[in-house]
């Protein structure tokens, strides 16, 4: 990962945009990124907004809600040594369409967790999937392109949509 960070020059309000991850992570993988802490400390972030569990949920032979929230609960840690005065925005997963039962059922557990670690961490959380329209919404955003045909990724334009609606959300907040 390499990016450009602006100085503060002023007193003037600024946003700096940097995203790390990539598709098929899962919350075990954040905690085996040894240089994370480092790029953490180099962004000095104000916010950290952390958006992971969707592929944890569709492993359907090995999930464990006790697992995650361990490896959840590490990742945090992690950040908030590097960066104890950044803000934290926890993001429910995005729906999947035509998903399985089981896949289903675990990302509600993980929405769960996320909500009542959110709530006793005094961090805030953004339900992203109902923000998105939900499961019942998935054909609507494949109709327009915004999702991929695996019912799964988002298209480019799907991204776009998607970070309109958290600056949206956050700039009200």
């Amino acid at each position: 990962y390499e990016g450009l960070y602006a100085a503060h020059l002023g007193n003037f309000p600024r946003l700096v945009f940097n995203e790390w991850g990539h598709n098929g992570l899962h919350i075990a993988d954040v905690n085996t990124c040894n240089e994370l802490p480092l790029l953490i400390e180099r962004m000095n972030p104000d916010l950290v907004i952390l958006g992971i569990g969707l592929n944890d949920a569709m492993n359907e032979g090995g999930f464990k809600i006790q697992s995650f929230s361990t490896e959840y609960s590490q990742a945090i840690a992690s950040i908030q040594k590097t960066a104890p005065r950044a803000a934290l925005l926890l993001l429910s997963n995005t729906p999947v369409h035509q998903p399985s039962k089981i896949a289903q059922e675990q990302s509600l557990r993980i929405q769960s967790f996320l909500q009542s670690y959110a709530a006793a961490s005094n961090f805030g959380f953004f339900d992203l999937g109902m923000a998105l329209g939900g499961q019942k919404n998935t054909a609507t955003w494949l109709a327009k392109d915004w999702l991929q045909p695996d019912g799964i990724h988002y298209t480019r334009a799907g991204y776009g949509q998607i970070a309109r609606l958290l600056y949206g959300a956050i700039s009200r907040a």
